[in-house]
């Protein structure tokens, strides 16, 4: 499949200032700088827009990237499903039941999201299984887009804290092109993972490469009507990133820690915590276990495919929920 079939395919795209889609970015309102929880602008353009925003910088300022969840490779992406499996066969037969999504993820290596050989639960490296990518011959993905550019570290902003989240899905992520660095926490490190409760805001583009973030509503800001000064955020000790607090969804718990940097000052428990970095290579497979917490970066033009199957709600679910009951109760 070449960049020539897929360039009229209208693509939802991520597009931001500094790469960090759904991360903690922050935001100076009448002297008081405010942290928020800020999601992606969203656009739709041609594939082959995107292709050139990634190879032309000085053109197409901010940082794009197809991320779009909701199994878009299936819907946004049918032609592709001519050399792609629908499933991976072990893991639809470990699992019980074929994947819920098959996701495509495109970007470059300024890109993060909150998502080699395959690790165990354990962290233990073992050798990988064959992915199942393609229908024809050896070739593993039959997808050649053909983009160019630089390939170089992207190195964090200081007001940025990376997207580490966790998924109730079972996920098989596999690398088709470039590479996929994972920091993985198992569900087990919750009480030294520190949550707080930040305002929702999203990017915008008001101007050529100029950026504004945009709060949902002015409940998080500076000043509400009283024009009283409001915390950044206030403490979430039993949050729950799958859900918006059920009676404000102008809010939103997150997890207030950068995995590169930490601030152990601030947050000296996750000194406990047990995180395992992994390379995910061209050709490689990586078994994420439902409910374990993730950071990822990327190479320049970097391609994967992932499937998620749904987890089971059995002992494991009852364990992480028993988890963030004793945090709260213990006040961690």
């Amino acid at each position: 499949m070449s960049r020539k079939t897929l360039s009229d395919n209208k693509v939802t795209v991520a597009v931001t200032p500094n790469g960090y889609a759904d991360a903690i970015a922050t935001r100076s309102e009448q002297n008081v700088d405010i942290e928020y929880f800020v999601m992606p602008e969203e656009r739709e353009m041609n594939m082959s827009e995107f292709l050139d925003a990634l190879e032309d910088r000085h053109k197409y300022p901010g940082v794009f990237y197809v991320q779009r969840q909701n199994s878009n490779l299936t819907e946004d992406f049918p032609e592709l499903m001519r050399e792609v499996e629908p499933e991976i066969s072990w893991a639809s037969e470990a699992f019980g039941c074929p994947p819920e999504a098959v996701n495509l993820w495109v970007g470059d290596e300024r890109a993060i999201t909150s998502k080699m050989s395959v690790t165990d639960p354990c962290g233990k490296m073992t050798s990988s299984p064959e992915v199942e990518l393609s229908r024809s011959g050896n070739a593993r993905f039959a997808l050649d887009l053909g983009i160019s550019g630089p390939d170089m570290d992207h190195f964090c902003p200081d007001m940025i804290f990376p997207l580490v989240h966790k998924d109730p899905y079972e996920n098989i992520y596999c690398v088709v092109s470039g590479y996929k660095d994972f920091i993985l926490l198992p569900p087990t490190d919750r009480p030294w993972i520190p949550y707080k409760s930040f305002p929702v805001a999203s990017y915008k583009e008001v101007a050529p490469g100029h950026f504004e973030i945009v709060p949902r509503s002015d409940k998080g800001s500076a000043s509400r009507q009283t024009g009283t000064p409001q915390p950044p955020h206030q403490l979430q000790t039993a949050a729950d990133e799958d859900e918006l607090l059920s009676t404000d969804d102008s809010f939103v718990p997150w997890i207030c820690i950068d995995p590169l940097k930490p601030d152990l000052d601030s947050y000296p428990l996750f000194k406990k915590a047990h995180p395992v970095t992994v390379r995910v290579e061209a050709g490689d497979a990586l078994y994420l276990p439902s409910l374990w917490y993730h950071h990822v970066r990327q190479s320049h033009a970097c391609i994967a495919v992932n499937y998620w199957y749904d987890m089971q709600y059995d002992i494991k679910y009852a364990y992480s929920q028993l988890l963030e009951a004793l945090v709260k109760k213990c006040h961690i």
